[in-house]
C-alpha cells in the first residue's frame, strides 16, 4: 500500500492577480477547474482515492471548494481528502511541509499527560483525535511513536498541468529499489534557468542535482539531455524518519537534493538510502507536462487544452446541477462551461461556467473564468478575466490584460496593454491605467 501527498500550499506570486484571492493550486484552468483537480485525476488513474493535501496559503480557499472530497465522483466512488497543515506554526518548504505531514499520515501512538493513560490510533479515530483534540489543546498530549503501515509516499506539486501515468512510475520504483524517485521531463535547455535539472547515468540513476542555473553552465551530458525536475516524487516511507533528523532540511530543491553529498557526510548512517535516488522519465509520445508558473504558461497552457491533451479531461468531477449554455452569438473553437450565455462573438476561448458575453463583442484568444462578464461593443484579445470581475460596455481595454477577481473595469475607463488589475479594483470612468493596479 502507497500513500500520497499533494503540496497544495504554494503561493504562486508569478500568477498575480490570479493567486491574490487563492493558492496557486486552486487557480482556474480549462474554463471550471482548477489545477489542483488535474493533479488528483492523475493519482485517482493510479488507485488513490484517499488523498492527503499539504496546504498553507489560504488553505480554507481550498477546504471550502474541495471539501471532504465526498463532491467529487469517479467510476461511481466519492473521493476522501485529508488537509494536512502545520499545528503549531507555517510549513517553511516543500520538504518540511513532507515531515510536518507525519502525523497525519502514520498511525499513532499517544499518552494523555495528565492520566498518563496511552492509546494506539489509525484511520478516521486518528484523524478525529487531531481535529477534536489534538490541535485544540496540544499540550495534553504526547506523541510516543509513530507507525508507517505503508510502504512508499508519493508526492506531487500542485500546480503542474500533466498526464503523466503515476502508476508507471510507482512500478519503476519498486523495480529499481530506489530510496527516492523524481519524475523528470526533457525540456528546451533555456528552461532549465527557471527549473531544476538532473545528471544522469545509464540505469537511471542520479549523478547530480543542479537547482536552476544559468544552462550554459550545466554539464555537456544536461546540455544533450536536459531533464527538469517535475515537482513528482516517490519516497521510501522512511522519508519522515530521516527527515525528522534533517531539521535543517526545508526545501527538496535547496537542502536536500541539491545537498546529497553534504547530506551524506553529515548522516552517514543514510548512506546507502541516499546511493539510491533515481529519475523516472515517462517516455509515452503523448506525454505532457507544464508548469503553470506564469502568467504567460497560464494563458498558452489554456490555449493548448482547448485542442485537447492526451489523457487529460477538463471535465470537472465535482457534482454539479447540469445547465445548458444559450448561444446566440458565435463560438469558434473554444471551451464552454456550463450555464454560460453568449450574444457576441468567442473564438479560441476558454470560458468557465455561467460566463456573460454581449452582443457585437468579439473576444479571441481569451481566457474567462466563472461568473466573468464582458459586456456589449467589446473587442479583446489575450484578455485573462477572473471569476466574478467584469468588463462593462464602453470601456477600453488593451491586448493580454489580466483582471483579477471580483474586479469592474466602469465604461470610458482605459486599461493598456499588458496591464494586470488587482482582485475587488474598481477602475473608474476618464481613469487610465497602465501596468499594475493594486491595493
Amino acid at each position: 500500500m502507497n500513500k500520497s501527498i499533494v503540496m497544495a500550499g504554494g503561493k504562486g506570486e508569478r500568477l498575480w492577480p490570479l493567486t491574490e484571492p487563492r493558492p496557486k493550486p486552486n487557480v482556474y484552468i480549462g474554463g471550471n477547474k482548477r489545477i489542483l483537480e488535474y493533479i488528483v485525476d492523475g493519482l485517482v488513474d493510479a488507485g488513490f482515492y484517499d488523498i492527503h493535501m499539504a496546504t498553507q496559503y489560504r488553505k480554507d480557499d481550498i477546504m471550502r471548494y474541495f471539501g471532504d472530497g465526498s463532491a467529487f465522483v469517479y467510476n461511481g466512488e466519492p473521493l476522501k481528502f485529508v488537509y494536512i497543515y502545520d499545528l503549531k506554526d507555517e510549513m517553511n518548504g516543500t520538504a518540511d511541509s513532507i515531515r510536518k505531514s507525519r502525523i497525519w499520515v502514520a498511525n499513532l501512538r499517544i499518552k494523555e499527560k495528565r492520566t498518563g493513560i496511552e492509546t494506539y490510533l489509525s484511520g478516521e479515530e486518528k484523524q478525529r483525535f487531531i481535529l477534536e483534540k489534538f490541535t485544540k489543546q496540544p499540550q495534553h498530549w504526547e506523541v510516543l511513536s509513530y507507525e508507517e503501515d505503508f510502504e512508499n509516499v508519493v508526492v506531487s506539486s500542485g500546480d503542474a498541468l500533466t498526464n503523466m501515468d503515476y502508476q508507471k512510475m510507482i512500478e519503476f520504483h519498486k523495480k529499481s529499489g530506489a530510496f527516492a524517485t523524481i519524475a523528470t521531463v526533457k525540456v528546451p535547455l533555456k528552461r532549465l534557468e527557471e527549473l531544476g535539472s538532473v545528471s544522469i547515468n545509464k540505469e537511471g540513476m542520479i549523478k547530480k542535482f543542479y537547482e536552476k542555473e544559468n544552462p550554459k553552465k550545466l554539464p555537456e551530458d544536461i546540455q544533450q539531455n536536459p531533464l527538469a525536475n517535475a515537482g513528482i516524487y516517490i519516497f521510501d516511507k522512511g522519508i519522515f524518519k530521516m527527515l525528522n533528523k534533517m531539521e535543517k532540511v526545508l526545501d527538496w530543491g535547496h537542502d536536500f537534493f541539491h545537498r546529497i553529498d553534504l547530506l551524506v557526510k553529515e548522516f552517514p548512517e543514510y548512506k546507502e538510502e541516499l546511493s539510491k535516488i533515481f529519475a523516472f522519465s515517462d517516455n509515452n509520445p503523448e506525454f505532457f507536462w507544464d508548469d503553470i508558473g506564469t502568467i504567460d504558461s497560464y494563458r498558452n497552457a489554456n490555449m493548448r487544452l482547448i485542442d485537447g491533451i492526451p489523457k487529460i479531461t477538463t471535465f470537472s468531477r465535482k457534482v454539479r446541477e447540469q445547465e445548458s449554455n444559450t448561444v446566440k452569438g458565435t463560438v469558434k473553437h473554444s471551451l464552454l462551461g456550463e450555464g454560460c450565455e453568449i450574444y457576441g462573438t468567442v473564438e479560441d476561448c476558454v470560458l468557465g461556467n455561467d460566463v456573460y458575453v454581449g452582443k457585437d463583442t468579439y473576444l479571441k484568444g481569451c481566457v474567462l473564468n466563472t461568473q466573468a462578464k464582458v459586456g456589449n461593443n467589446q473587442n479583446g484579445e489575450g484578455w485573462i478575466v477572473d471569476r466574478l470581475a467584469e468588463v462593462k460596455e464602453g470601456a477600453k481595454i488593451g491586448k493580454n490584460v489580466v483582471i483579477g477577481r471580483n474586479s469592474t473595469i466602469l465604461p470610458n475607463a482605459t486599461v493598456m496593454n499588458e496591464t494586470k488589475i488587482g482582485a475587488g479594483m474598481n477602475v473608474e470612468e476618464g481613469i487610465e491605467v497602465e501596468g499594475e493596479l493594486k491595493v
